[in-house]
Protein backbone atom coordinates (compact mmCIF):
# COMPACT_ATOMS: atom_id res chain seq x y z
CA UNK A 1 0.00 0.00 0.00
CA UNK A 2 1.20 3.47 -1.16
CA UNK A 3 1.97 5.64 1.68
CA UNK A 4 -1.02 8.30 2.63
CA UNK A 5 -1.08 12.18 2.18
CA UNK A 6 -1.93 14.85 4.65
CA UNK A 7 -5.63 14.29 5.78
CA UNK A 8 -7.32 16.79 3.45
CA UNK A 9 -10.26 19.20 5.12
CA UNK A 10 -13.61 17.82 4.15
CA UNK A 11 -13.25 15.14 1.55
CA UNK A 12 -16.20 12.76 2.19
CA UNK A 13 -17.88 9.35 0.99
CA UNK A 14 -21.31 8.83 1.33
CA UNK A 15 -24.64 7.06 0.51
CA UNK A 16 -27.53 8.93 -1.22
CA UNK A 17 -30.23 8.51 -0.06
CA UNK A 18 -29.32 7.71 3.70
CA UNK A 19 -32.84 5.87 3.92
CA UNK A 20 -34.40 3.45 1.08
CA UNK A 21 -36.82 0.66 1.21
CA UNK A 22 -36.27 -2.08 -1.18
CA UNK A 23 -39.15 -4.46 -2.23
CA UNK A 24 -38.89 -8.19 -2.91
CA UNK A 25 -40.49 -7.62 -6.73
CA UNK A 26 -38.51 -4.05 -7.01
CA UNK A 27 -35.29 -2.91 -7.88
CA UNK A 28 -33.97 0.52 -5.81
CA UNK A 29 -30.76 2.38 -6.28
CA UNK A 30 -28.42 4.17 -3.95
CA UNK A 31 -25.31 5.83 -4.86
CA UNK A 32 -21.63 6.54 -3.15
CA UNK A 33 -20.88 10.13 -3.60
CA UNK A 34 -17.64 12.13 -3.01
CA UNK A 35 -17.74 14.93 -1.94
CA UNK A 36 -14.83 18.19 -1.76
CA UNK A 37 -12.44 16.76 -3.34
CA UNK A 38 -9.57 19.78 -3.74
CA UNK A 39 -7.66 20.61 -6.69
CA UNK A 40 -4.39 20.26 -4.56
CA UNK A 41 -5.24 16.41 -4.95
CA UNK A 42 -7.72 15.41 -7.90
CA UNK A 43 -8.87 11.83 -7.80
CA UNK A 44 -7.62 9.44 -10.87
CA UNK A 45 -8.81 6.39 -9.29
CA UNK A 46 -10.77 4.58 -6.53
CA UNK A 47 -11.14 1.25 -4.40
CA UNK A 48 -14.07 0.81 -2.64
CA UNK A 49 -15.81 -1.81 -0.10
CA UNK A 50 -19.15 -1.58 0.85
CA UNK A 51 -20.37 -4.07 3.67
CA UNK A 52 -24.24 -5.23 4.39
CA UNK A 53 -26.81 -8.38 5.08
CA UNK A 54 -26.62 -10.09 2.13
CA UNK A 55 -29.42 -12.41 3.83
CA UNK A 56 -31.83 -9.58 3.41
CA UNK A 57 -30.84 -7.64 0.06
CA UNK A 58 -29.24 -9.03 -3.17
CA UNK A 59 -26.74 -6.60 -5.31
CA UNK A 60 -28.13 -6.58 -8.90
CA UNK A 61 -25.94 -4.55 -9.83
CA UNK A 62 -22.75 -2.19 -9.77
CA UNK A 63 -21.83 0.56 -12.14
CA UNK A 64 -19.49 3.40 -12.31
CA UNK A 65 -21.31 6.50 -12.14
CA UNK A 66 -19.45 9.13 -14.31
CA UNK A 67 -17.09 11.53 -11.32
CA UNK A 68 -14.13 9.59 -13.11
CA UNK A 69 -13.73 10.18 -17.14
CA UNK A 70 -12.89 8.55 -20.10
CA UNK A 71 -11.74 4.74 -20.21
CA UNK A 72 -11.46 3.47 -16.80
CA UNK A 73 -10.09 0.35 -16.03
CA UNK A 74 -12.04 -1.80 -13.31
CA UNK A 75 -9.84 -4.04 -10.88
CA UNK A 76 -10.23 -7.64 -11.44
CA UNK A 77 -11.31 -8.24 -8.04
CA UNK A 78 -14.29 -6.37 -7.99
CA UNK A 79 -17.31 -8.13 -6.61
CA UNK A 80 -21.05 -7.38 -5.93
CA UNK A 81 -20.97 -9.04 -2.79
CA UNK A 82 -24.08 -11.30 -2.67
CA UNK A 83 -22.21 -14.07 -1.04
CA UNK A 84 -19.90 -12.12 1.07
CA UNK A 85 -21.90 -9.06 2.68
CA UNK A 86 -18.86 -7.18 1.54
CA UNK A 87 -19.11 -5.56 -1.81
CA UNK A 88 -15.66 -4.53 -3.61
CA UNK A 89 -15.68 -1.91 -6.10
CA UNK A 90 -12.51 -0.19 -7.99
CA UNK A 91 -11.80 1.68 -10.88
CA UNK A 92 -8.57 3.65 -12.37
CA UNK A 93 -8.77 6.37 -15.37
CA UNK A 94 -6.91 4.72 -18.13
CA UNK A 95 -4.12 7.31 -19.43
CA UNK A 96 -4.13 8.48 -22.76
CA UNK A 97 -0.80 9.26 -24.14
CA UNK A 98 0.20 9.69 -20.96
CA UNK A 99 -2.22 11.72 -19.72
CA UNK A 100 -5.21 11.46 -17.52
CA UNK A 101 -8.11 13.80 -17.11
CA UNK A 102 -8.28 13.61 -12.98
CA UNK A 103 -11.38 15.15 -11.43
CA UNK A 104 -12.12 17.27 -8.49
CA UNK A 105 -15.07 18.63 -6.66
CA UNK A 106 -17.85 16.69 -5.94
CA UNK A 107 -19.78 13.60 -8.04
CA UNK A 108 -21.02 10.24 -7.98
CA UNK A 109 -18.25 7.51 -8.25
CA UNK A 110 -20.58 4.08 -8.12
CA UNK A 111 -24.61 3.19 -8.35
CA UNK A 112 -25.53 0.35 -6.55
CA UNK A 113 -28.98 -1.47 -7.61
CA UNK A 114 -30.72 -3.71 -5.10
CA UNK A 115 -33.80 -5.62 -3.78
CA UNK A 116 -35.13 -7.12 -0.86
CA UNK A 117 -35.12 -10.96 -0.19
CA UNK A 118 -36.74 -11.45 2.59
CA UNK A 119 -40.11 -8.81 3.42
CA UNK A 120 -39.64 -7.13 6.95
CA UNK A 121 -36.18 -6.31 7.33
CA UNK A 122 -33.33 -4.05 7.53
CA UNK A 123 -29.45 -3.94 6.83
CA UNK A 124 -26.98 -0.81 6.56
CA UNK A 125 -24.52 -0.71 3.68
CA UNK A 126 -21.48 0.75 5.20
CA UNK A 127 -18.93 2.41 4.02
CA UNK A 128 -15.62 0.60 5.14
CA UNK A 129 -13.06 3.39 5.32
CA UNK A 130 -10.19 1.19 6.35
CA UNK A 131 -9.97 -0.65 3.30
CA UNK A 132 -11.31 2.12 1.03
CA UNK A 133 -8.73 3.75 -0.88
CA UNK A 134 -8.88 7.53 -3.29
CA UNK A 135 -6.02 7.77 -5.20
CA UNK A 136 -4.87 11.17 -6.09
CA UNK A 137 -2.75 12.67 -9.36
CA UNK A 138 -0.15 12.64 -10.54
CA UNK A 139 1.75 10.67 -7.31
CA UNK A 140 -0.89 7.90 -7.19
CA UNK A 141 -0.78 8.55 -2.92
CA UNK A 142 -3.75 7.38 -1.04
CA UNK A 143 -5.91 10.62 0.14
CA UNK A 144 -7.47 10.72 3.82
CA UNK A 145 -11.39 11.07 3.74
CA UNK A 146 -14.18 10.71 6.28
CA UNK A 147 -17.41 8.70 6.07
CA UNK A 148 -20.23 11.44 5.96
CA UNK A 149 -23.45 9.16 5.66
CA UNK A 150 -24.04 5.31 5.30
CA UNK A 151 -27.58 3.91 3.84
CA UNK A 152 -30.19 1.98 5.91
CA UNK A 153 -32.19 -0.39 3.40
CA UNK A 154 -35.48 -1.41 5.11
CA UNK A 155 -37.26 -4.40 3.31
CA UNK A 156 -41.25 -4.62 2.19
CA UNK A 157 -42.95 -7.36 0.54
CA UNK A 158 -44.75 -6.21 -2.65
CA UNK A 159 -49.08 -5.64 -2.92
CA UNK A 160 -50.95 -8.42 -4.63
CA UNK A 161 -51.13 -8.22 -8.11
CA UNK A 162 -54.44 -9.33 -8.51
CA UNK A 163 -57.79 -10.74 -6.89
CA UNK A 164 -60.60 -12.61 -7.06
CA UNK A 165 -64.03 -13.53 -6.25
CA UNK A 166 -65.01 -17.28 -7.63
CA UNK A 167 -68.00 -17.57 -7.79
CA UNK A 168 -69.21 -13.66 -8.59
CA UNK A 169 -72.46 -13.65 -8.43
CA UNK A 170 -75.40 -15.29 -6.68
CA UNK A 171 -78.76 -17.38 -7.42
CA UNK A 172 -81.60 -15.37 -6.63
CA UNK A 173 -84.15 -16.37 -3.81
CA UNK A 174 -81.03 -17.59 -1.54
CA UNK A 175 -81.22 -17.24 2.00
CA UNK A 176 -79.22 -14.53 4.20
CA UNK A 177 -75.57 -15.92 4.96
CA UNK A 178 -75.73 -17.73 1.71
CA UNK A 179 -71.84 -17.57 0.49
CA UNK A 180 -71.06 -15.16 -2.98
CA UNK A 181 -67.68 -16.50 -3.39
CA UNK A 182 -64.19 -16.97 -1.69
CA UNK A 183 -61.69 -14.17 -2.34
CA UNK A 184 -57.85 -15.33 -4.09
CA UNK A 185 -55.04 -12.98 -4.33
CA UNK A 186 -52.04 -13.29 -6.18
CA UNK A 187 -48.69 -11.75 -5.10
CA UNK A 188 -45.19 -12.25 -5.48
CA UNK A 189 -43.98 -13.07 -2.18
CA UNK A 190 -44.29 -16.98 -1.65
CA UNK A 191 -46.25 -17.62 1.61
CA UNK A 192 -48.26 -14.67 1.73
CA UNK A 193 -51.87 -14.56 3.67
CA UNK A 194 -54.41 -12.16 3.15
CA UNK A 195 -57.77 -10.25 4.89
CA UNK A 196 -59.91 -8.57 2.65
CA UNK A 197 -62.31 -5.42 4.19
CA UNK A 198 -64.77 -3.26 1.76
CA UNK A 199 -63.79 0.34 1.20
CA UNK A 200 -65.58 2.99 2.48
CA UNK A 201 -69.48 2.94 2.89
CA UNK A 202 -70.48 6.02 2.26
CA UNK A 203 -69.93 6.06 -1.77
CA UNK A 204 -70.62 2.64 -1.82
CA UNK A 205 -73.74 2.13 -0.11
CA UNK A 206 -73.92 -1.32 -1.29
CA UNK A 207 -71.89 -2.78 1.12
CA UNK A 208 -74.41 -3.06 3.99
CA UNK A 209 -75.85 -6.09 1.83
CA UNK A 210 -72.81 -8.25 2.28
CA UNK A 211 -70.27 -9.51 4.45
CA UNK A 212 -67.07 -10.39 4.47
CA UNK A 213 -66.11 -13.13 6.05
CA UNK A 214 -62.57 -14.79 6.51
CA UNK A 215 -62.38 -15.23 2.64
CA UNK A 216 -65.71 -15.07 1.10
CA UNK A 217 -68.40 -12.76 0.88
CA UNK A 218 -71.73 -13.59 2.08
CA UNK A 219 -75.38 -12.31 1.59
CA UNK A 220 -76.90 -9.89 4.68
CA UNK A 221 -80.74 -9.81 2.45
CA UNK A 222 -82.38 -12.21 0.06
CA UNK A 223 -81.90 -11.89 -3.69
CA UNK A 224 -85.26 -11.79 -5.49
CA UNK A 225 -85.56 -12.10 -9.08
CA UNK A 226 -86.75 -8.58 -10.56
CA UNK A 227 -89.40 -9.04 -13.40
Amino acid sequence: MRPKTLSQMGMTLSFDPAEVTATTRGNVEITLVVDNVPETNLLTAHHLEVTFDQNVVEVVAVENCGFLQGHLLEEPTNDKGNATGRLIWGAAQQAVGGMNTPCNGSGNLIRITLKAKVAGANTTFEIDPENSMLIDWSNAFEVDFSVDGNSVVTTAGCVPTEMYLSPDSVKENELIGTTVGNFSATDGDPGETFTYSFVEDETYIDNTLVSVSVNGVNSLCEFFKVL
